[in-house]
């Protein structure tokens, strides 16, 4: 295979990943959902699949105060629409990027990076 790990920031599981799986290590950042219509209900049973298969080697992990648009340069940028719309939560663009450098950065560090044994 030629990926070691998997990185998902809050998006869908679709393709031959949500039906065959992944079999790597897998790290799924999502921002909370706030309400789920019949696609979503689907999505979610595609990432309960996918996750099953990444076990034990799998962090699923929720940034509370984060939407959609958190996890982009668009957090930074100037874009009014989308905190009017609610596609961006943060306050502090700068910060919630951060956190997900960060989140990346660990991830990484333990599947590509291992400490010496």
């Amino acid at each position: 295979s030629r990926c070691a790990f998997a990185a998902d920031l809050d998006g869908w599981v679709f393709g031959t990943v949500a039906s065959n799986g992944l079999h790597k290590p897998v790290l799924f950042l999502w921002s909370p959902v706030t309400g789920c219509d019949d696609a979503c209900q689907a999505a979610q049973r595609r990432h309960l699949a996918v996750s099953n298969s990444a076990r034990p080697h799998l962090i699923d992990h929720t940034l509370l105060g984060f939407a959609h648009f958190d996890f982009t340069d668009h957090a930074v940028e100037f874009e009014p629409m989308l905190h009017l719309t609610g596609w961006v939560q943060s306050t502090n663009g700068a910060a919630a990027l951060a956190s997900v450098r960060a989140e990346l950065g660990a991830f990484e560090n333990t599947y590509l990076r291992p400490e010496p044994r």
